[in-house]
Formats: C-alpha cells, sequence, structure tokens
C-alpha cells in the first residue's frame, strides 16, 4: 500500500505540481485548499505525511500546525511546510508552531522528493519502534 501523503495548499497550480511529483514516485495523494479542510482530510484519508502551504484564506498553516500538534492521534505525522516567505522569522514561527521541515517555494522537485522520503522513513522506523514495544 502506498504512502498517502496530504496536500494542503490554496494554490491550484502547486497542488496540481505536488500531486504529479509525488505520485509518480507511487505515493499516493490527496489535497485540502484550506485550511479549515485540512483536518476532515486528516480524519478521512490518515495521511503518512502532510505538504502544508502557511498563507491561506481563513485558517492559517500555522494554526493547521498547532491543531495537529495539539492532538496526541496526529502529534507525530511529519508536517513539511512549503512557503513562499522564507525569511528566518517566518521559518522560526514554522518550526515553533511544531512542523518538522521546511522548503521554499518554489521547490525544487529532487530535494522535494527527498524530504518527504526521509519524512516518511523515519516515520516507518519510529512505528516499528513503537509495534515492537
Amino acid at each position: 500500500m502506498p504512502d498517502k501523503v496530504l496536500i494542503v495548499d490554496a494554490d491550484l497550480q502547486t497542488v496540481a505540481w505536488l500531486k504529479a511529483r509525488l505520485e509518480s514516485e507511487g505515493l499516493s495523494t490527496d489535497s485540502a485548499i484550506r485550511g479549515e479542510q485540512a483536518w476532515q482530510k486528516i480524519e478521512t484519508t490518515m495521511p503518512d505525511i502532510i505538504v502544508l502551504d502557511l498563507l491561506m484564506p481563513g485558517v492559517s498553516g500555522f494554526d493547521v500546525c498547532r491543531l495537529i500538534r495539539s492532538n496526541p492521534t496526529w502529534q507525530e505525522l511529519p508536517i513539511l511546510v512549503m512557503s513562499a516567505s522564507t525569511n528566518a522569522q517566518t521559518r522560526l514561527a514554522v518550526f515553533e508552531a511544531g512542523a518538522d521541515d521546511f522548503l521554499g517555494k518554489p521547490a525544487d522537485a529532487e530535494e522535494l522528493l527527498a524530504r518527504v522520503k526521509l519524512r516518511l522513513d523515519r516515520m516507518r522506523v519510529i512505528r516499528n519502534r513503537a509495534d515492537k514495544d
């Protein structure tokens, strides 16, 4: 069964680009275009990783990140934030909100895939350890 990636981004071109890149690597994708939709999609799709934009109408990516981290079921879910805002203050705020990784937009496809695969591999290790304990 392929790993599942939930893409949360208001820009439909970015969503299409991400879907194409991730699915070409055998990953399964779903998407939400608003922060408000993200939580419902998390509950219904049970993703293995989230690729999250920061700037969306309504609920921001920062808020989505904090919400995920506040729920015990999803606290360990890897979150990769992608944003056009790459200044040091934004990057710090991303990690303070609970994200695992940050990638500037526009993203390099190879770097995106490497970061997603790294996070998925680490999640598998954590789950395997938890299953053995």
